[in-house]
Parts: structure tokens; C-alpha cells; sequence
């Protein structure tokens, strides 16, 4: 990837890159198109994520305001806060930390 983050760790993979929230969906959406523009990079796109997302929030970047993704082929944004949250909040789970199901599977499986 010319402009951007990529990630790439035994346990994720990710690649990612900053963006202006208020450029249009198809400038966001390809990679290819790095708009020559004074817009603050407010928004970090994620282009793919595969594994662990928590691990993303342990990689050095710079903080910005959203984070934006494609799900069903729709751009979302997310507040960054928001969204950390969501992703390291495994990272804290006991099952996280000991590699073992945090439930029990239903009998006979």
C-alpha cells in the first residue's frame, strides 16, 4: 500500500488508511486515490481486517477522530474512542488471556 498502514502480526492482518471523513464515499473507498488536499486526515479507513482487531490499538498511529470501514458493501464511521473500546475489550477478557472458551459448548457436540 503506497499511502498507508499495514499490519501484519501472527495472530492479524491489517491495512488501513488516513482519510478526510468529509471526502466523497469513492475517493475514501479507493486505495488508489490519494486527493492532493490541505483536509485534515480526521478518519482512518480500514480496508481489510482479518484476526485480532485489538492488536491495531498496540501499533504505534496517529490519533484521529473516526474510523471508518465497508460492511455489506455501505462505508460506516465509528468514533475511534468508540471503537477501541469495542476491540481491546477482548483483549481484558478471561478467555482472552487464557486461550480457553469463555463458555461451555452445549453437550454431545
Amino acid at each position: 500500500m503506497l499511502h498507508g498502514i499495514v499490519i501484519s502480526t501472527a495472530t492479524s492482518f491489517i491495512l488501513a488508511r488516513y482519510v478526510c471523513r468529509d471526502w466523497p464515499e469513492d475517493v475514501i473507498v479507493n486505495p488508489g486515490d490519494n486527493p492532493l488536499t490541505c483536509s485534515p486526515l480526521d478518519c482512518l479507513h480500514v480496508y481489510l481486517a482479518a484476526g485480532d482487531m485489538g492488536e491495531f490499538f498496540t501499533f504505534p498511529h496517529r490519533r484521529v477522530t473516526w474510523v471508518s470501514f465497508e460492511r455489506q458493501n455501505r462505508l460506516r464511521f465509528w468514533p475511534y474512542a468508540r471503537h477501541r473500546s469495542l476491540c481491546t475489550r477482548t483483549l481484558t477478557h478471561p478467555s482472552a488471556r487464557t486461550g480457553r472458551l469463555a463458555f461451555s459448548p452445549p453437550a454431545g457436540s
